[in-house]
């Protein structure tokens, strides 16, 4: 649970650590979707792997 990282700072875990720890919910996945694609400003998974061929993203 979100609420839990607070907690499991002090006890020396890393941010990498903590993350593997907080399952994110898949309602919470879609709002960070959904917010990277407007500020991308797509529609939606193909425009923005569009956008992102046309950038040659991920290549090397």
């Amino acid at each position: 649970m979100p609420w839990r990282e607070p907690c499991q700072r002090p006890r020396g875990l890393t941010n990498a650590e903590i993350a593997r720890r907080l399952v994110p919910s898949s309602k919470t996945m879609r709002i960070h979707v959904s917010n990277v694609f407007a500020k991308l400003r797509v529609a939606g998974r193909a425009e923005a792997v569009g956008h992102a061929r046309d950038a040659r993203l991920g290549q090397g």
